[in-house]
């Protein structure tokens, strides 16, 4: 309840006039706002999941993805397997073909008889026995060493020097570890314009890989 703002008489709530003075009463005053404004609430607003009706196609929820590494653990980042592989082929491929070579020059697949022969020609020239030693089979090398030794250091003592030229070899027959080859050639002297020509088969036996002379050119 009220009271007059003249008299002081008691006067009810929301009495325009006093009913004792007849003044006129002030409206009543509102009330205050809160002290404090109320948190808004949260948004968007949380609603509770509805169950899907039945017979509703239910939708799996979508899995959520996570960023892999670029290479996993231990993986060489700067070259890619494929690469890898690549390259580990080629060095098995190379490794194989070495492995080859290595075995057709171990048995003499690339020796040429032909070069024997030039050996030993080059040999006499030069008047060095154990050039031309080099060049003949083990097992008669005994048998000439005597011999070319002596004719060898003959021809030296006289200051005789002898070039043999126009050589011309042929392998004329070829079986396995053996051959023939044909072998035609001048010898002459420094300065001389004279030659003498001869031609001679040479036999050959391959030993270990390498071909040697059965006989020496006469």
């Amino acid at each position: 309840m009220a009271f007059c703002t003249r008299c002081g008489n008691p006067v009810q709530d929301g009495s325009p006039t006093c009913p004792t003075c007849q003044a006129p009463q002030a409206p009543p005053y509102p009330a205050a706002p809160p002290a404090y404004p109320q948190a808004p609430p949260a948004y968007p607003p949380q609603y509770p999941q509805q169950p899907y009706p039945q017979g509703y196609p239910q939708y799996p929820q979508q899995p959520v993805y996570t960023q892999q590494p670029a290479y996993p653990p231990g993986y060489a980042a700067h070259v890619p397997h494929a690469a890898q592989g690549g390259r580990n082929k080629w060095i098995i491929v190379a490794a194989v073909a070495a492995a080859i070579v290595f075995y057709l020059f171990k048995t003499g697949f690339f020796a040429d008889p032909k070069d024997v022969v030039n050996r030993c020609l080059d040999g006499i020239q030069e008047m060095d026995s154990e050039k031309v030693m080099a060049t003949l089979h083990p097992s008669v090398r005994e048998q000439y060493r005597g011999g070319l030794t002596f004719l060898l250091q003959t021809l030296k003592s006289t200051g005789r020097q002898i070039q043999i030229v126009d050589r011309n070899l042929t392998v004329v027959k070829k079986e396995g570890d053996r051959c023939v080859v044909d072998a035609r050639y001048s010898i002459t002297s420094p300065g001389s314009t004279q030659k003498q020509t001869d031609q001679q088969q040479l036999p050959l036996m391959k030993s270990d890989g390498e071909w040697f002379l059965m006989d020496i050119p006469r």
